[in-house]
Order: structure tokens, then sequence, then C-alpha cells
């Protein structure tokens, strides 16, 4: 109350590592250390200001089965994703596919437009992969021979 506007929208994209620089941000907690790379970005300016939303790459990448059922499409197991713009990556490294869809025109994420769009699946194939090489990040292995799976770029 007094900070933010009652009834105000703010179409601000966040994702959970967010979060905990925002809590800092909103506490006035400027001096800290952590014992990990903090990925996220406080949003606390925006939810004061919704018209200053910020233009960013989103990447998340879960080299790891997790879930119970293991179902691909439902969108477990181990899997990479970028979203820049209206455009989301997903790369199963399962299966090595590589969906893309636009979530502003299909938010359920229901056409995959990676047959139609090679180009724009290529550019973000190559961005997902240079952030997940620089960071040295974990890739899932075949368990039938321990091979690593290539990047989302290497397909």
């Amino acid at each position: 109350p007094g900070v933010t506007k009652p009834n105000t929208e703010c179409s601000q994209r966040v994702i959970i590592e967010d979060f905990y620089p925002t809590i800092l941000d909103m506490a006035g907690v400027k001096k800290y250390t952590t014992h990990q790379v903090i990925d996220g970005v406080s949003f606390a300016d925006v939810l004061k200001s919704p018209e200053k939303t910020k233009d960013r790459v989103l990447i998340w990448h879960f080299p790891n089965l997790w879930g119970e059922s293991q179902n691909k499409e439902e969108g477990y197991g181990a899997y990479s994703a970028i979203l820049k713009g209206d455009y989301h990556l997903i790369y199963t490294w399962e299966t090595r596919q590589l969906r893309l869809y636009d979530v502003k025109k299909d938010i359920g994420e229901q056409n995959d437009l990676s047959q139609t769009m090679p180009d724009k699946v290529k550019e973000l194939a190559a961005e997902l992969s240079d952030y997940l090489r620089e960071r040295d990040a974990q890739r899932p292995s075949l368990k039938s021979t321990g091979e690593v799976i290539p990047f989302p770029d290497e397909q």
C-alpha cells in the first residue's frame, strides 16, 4: 500500500530466480553475500512503475529427470529452454528435439513452428547453447553408452 497503485497490471516476465533479489530489494538490503551466483533480477521497480518493463531473455536448464511420469509431451524429463521476445524454444535432451512457439499468438504452445521457422530455431539454439557453454552447465548423458548429449546447436 502506498507504493503500487491499486488495480494495476504489470506485464513484466519473471522467473522464480527473480524473487530472491526482488525481496532483498524491497526490504532495502543492499549488502549481502551468497554462496551461489544469483541468476535473478529484481523486478521491484516495475511493480512501482509497470510501464518500465524490461525486455530480457529468460533461460531454463533442467539437465536431469524429474516429475512422476517423465512424459516428454508434458514437459517432464531433461530439457533446456529460452524465451526471447515472443519466441520460446524448448530442447528435450533425451530426444534431441527442438520445438519453437510464438507465445504471444499461442500461449498454450500448441503450434510448433520449428519446421516453418528454421532460422529462428538456429538463432535461439545458438544463443541457448552459448549460455550453457559459458556457464559450463551440466548436460545429461546416455545411460547405455555414457555419451554426453550434444548441445542444442549441435543438432
